[in-house]
């Protein structure tokens, strides 16, 4: 789950504005909080994104009764923590 929750993440930080990367955001929330979500916005997705949709929901789907509410909303926010750090992290100077 963590490599699709990773992807996914990727996808949208890389996407950011996009049409594409809202929908992803709102299936995580969905799916992680057990809400609603428009089925019929996936047709809206380019096949790379519908693909990492269905992904989601397989793995989603396989562990929903063994995770916690908000372990994909805790994933992602993990990985962007680590995606940040790995961006703003500089060498130390050598004197």
């Amino acid at each position: 789950m963590a490599r699709v929750v990773k992807q996914v993440a990727k996808y949208m930080q890389e996407n950011e504005g996009a049409q594409s990367a809202r929908i992803l955001g709102e299936l995580m929330v969905a799916l992680d909080s057990d809400s609603d979500f428009r089925v019929n916005e996936l047709y809206e997705l380019p096949i790379d994104a519908f693909e990492l949709a269905l992904d989601l929901v397989k793995h989603w789907r396989l562990k929903h009764y063994t995770s916690r509410p908000g372990d994909l909303a805790n994933a992602v926010a993990v990985e962007e923590l680590a995606a940040a750090s790995r961006s703003t992290w500089q060498a130390p100077r050598v004197c």
